[in-house]
């Protein structure tokens, strides 16, 4: 008898945990009738509203072969929801989101609340977390409209594009989900910047380095050297180009494949007095110009004091330029309180008064190896 009863309850209490809500999942369409979009940008509209613009990949040109241009659809809104809502009017079809991969902000934007532009992004079922997010200093929507004329979209380019920035040495992918928690934890965050430009007649994107945000806002970007200086301490670097001098014409270019950084927090009693910061990096020599002797031992001395030097300076005017503008996008409130668990709320309810008096200290130990050298062979 007690078993038929708790059976039947199993059976009630699953039953009801079958359904689902009718606005929970988006209303089946006929996909012949959707357009994809895949990329959205975000402007300042007039007064308080914000212009938003989404673009479809190039699109198949079915039994015909030709492919069709990208779908780009615009509209001006007091809030993101509004505008994509207001798309639909405009468009052939029923306009999806659920496959945006890339949000492109401007720089005029981003001056408002960035985290109260992506909220839309955050709370929408069909939106995706790991959508990557791109900064641009101008017209957010020109990334899609100015390059759709060619055999790739925006989308497409987008891609691409952040498939490279592991190939450089000054820029990383940062998702929405990664923006947003580095902006709730104190407002401050780092994203990739987006560069329109023409090459051979054709407009086409490039990353420039990284742009960095304070309470919420979009202050500057960060110069080449700064944003490579902010990969090596984000162990975001695995690949890119230096130049090192060997004196009067004669210059050595260098590949930079491993990065390690290590954080030593130095404290005196109960209080933080500094944070010491050392700084491994290997490389490969890959090009020797105008040097009397190739690869003798003192070349290599001065390519490794180079490449030391030159990434000390670059990093020691990353930390004083983010000392200086007063904000930690750089997270190291966050690094202290994971190397030091039992002072985290020391740390947290100190930290206004020692981070403008720490001493940040950096040290670079470099490693260049010979490349391959048809010469001498390997090694040599």
């Amino acid at each position: 008898m007690k078993k038929g009863l708790l059976a039947a309850f199993a059976a009630v209490l699953l039953l009801s945990l079958t359904g689902c809500q009718r606005n929970l999942l988006p209303r089946s369409r006929d996909i012949t009738t959707v357009e994809l979009m895949q990329v959205l940008a975000l402007d300042e509209g007039e007064g308080d509203r914000l212009r938003v613009t989404a673009a479809s990949a190039v699109r198949s040109g079915g039994q015909s072969g030709e492919a069709k241009q990208p779908v780009v659809l615009s509209r001006e809104a007091p809030t993101v929801l509004a505008a994509c809502m207001g798309m639909q009017s405009s468009a052939s079809g029923y306009a999806s989101f659920s496959h945006v991969e890339q949000v492109v902000l401007s720089a005029q934007a981003a001056q408002r609340s960035t985290a109260g532009l992506l909220d839309y992004l955050e709370r929408d079922p069909e939106m995706r977390l790991d959508t990557q997010v791109w900064l641009t200093e101008g017209q957010a929507s020109e990334v899609l409209t100015s390059v759709r004329e060619g055999e790739r979209s925006a989308a497409e380019l987008l891609e691409a594009l952040g498939r490279e920035l592991e190939l450089e040495s000054r820029a990383w992918p940062v998702s929405v989900r990664e923006l947003l928690i580095d902006l709730e934890e104190n407002g401050c965050a780092l994203l990739p910047v987006l560069e329109l430009c023409e090459e051979e007649g054709e407009k086409c994107l490039r990353c420039v380095g990284m742009g960095w945000f304070q309470d919420d806002d979009y202050r500057d970007t960060l110069t080449p050297e700064q944003s490579r200086a902010a990969a090596l301490l984000e162990d975001k670097l695995s690949s890119g180009a230096l130049e090192v001098s060997l004196g009067e014409n004669a210059r050595a270019g260098l590949r930079l494949t491993r990065s390690r950084c290590k954080w030593t927090p130095l404290w005196e009693g109960e209080r933080l007095k500094g944070l010491f910061i050392e700084v491994e990096v290997r490389a490969d020599l890959a090009e020797l110009q105008g040097a009397g002797q190739r690869d003798s031992a003192s070349e290599q001395e001065l390519l490794r004091r180079g490449l030391e030097e030159k990434l000390q300076g670059e990093l020691t005017e990353l930390l004083r330029c983010a000392r200086q503008e007063g904000g930690d996008f750089l997270h190291l409130r966050r690094r202290l309180r994971v190397l030091c668990p039992g002072r985290s709320r020391a740390i947290d309810r100190n930290w206004a008064d020692w981070y403008p008096a720490l001493a940040l200290e950096v040290r670079v130990r470099g490693t260049v190896e010979r490349s391959y050298d048809l010469n001498g062979g390997a090694g040599a």
